[in-house]
């Protein structure tokens, strides 16, 4: 019985250590995304970003030195540098896999977002590859979202190359 606790103890403590991870983005990420935010902006201000997680069995290195991105898999994030809570909105994010010989476009929602904070429910947050994505022409992802007055406002951010712990 003891045991049979512990293991379901263990399974719930792992699980939501796991939905706590895939809610916040890794340090390095929140260091470069509010590095970049010095002034302070008047009303929402939803700013992407995009962990990019390559393949790393050794090959590429090869592919990299040819210029490509052998992604696993890739992570949306939006903050809101704003100093206003933001409305519900959309984004997407798009680049061209060369395995498919296609331009490739995922669409995502976003609920709304508190002043200075990150958005922790984004619908889907990772796109699941392989791809196999050229650097020069990157990942792009693209939000849009209502600025004070009601009007759209759109910002982009472009990744060329994986994300990496450091």
């Amino acid at each position: 019985m003891v045991k049979r606790f512990l293991v379901l103890f263990l399974g719930v403590s792992l699980l939501s250590i796991g939905l706590i991870w895939s809610q916040e983005p890794p340090q390095q990420l929140k260091d470069k995304i509010l590095k970049s935010q010095v002034a302070v902006i008047r009303g929402p201000n939803l700013v992407p970003s995009l962990w990019v997680n390559c393949c790393s069995n050794g090959c590429e290195k090869v592919l990299e030195n040819k210029g490509f991105m052998l992604v696993n898999d890739i992570t949306i994030y939006i903050h809101n540098s704003g100093d206003r809570d933001s409305t519900s909105t959309t984004g997407k994010v798009e680049f061209f896999d060369v395995f498919t010989n296609s331009n490739r476009i995922f669409n995502f929602s976003v609920g709304a977002v508190p002043a200075k904070g990150w958005a922790s429910n984004i619908n889907p947050r990772k796109i699941t590859g392989p791809f196999l994505v050229a650097k020069d022409k990157g990942i792009t992802v693209i939000v849009t979202f209502k600025d004070m007055r009601g009007h759209p406002k759109t910002n982009t951010q472009k990744e060329t190359a994986c994300s990496e712990l450091y």
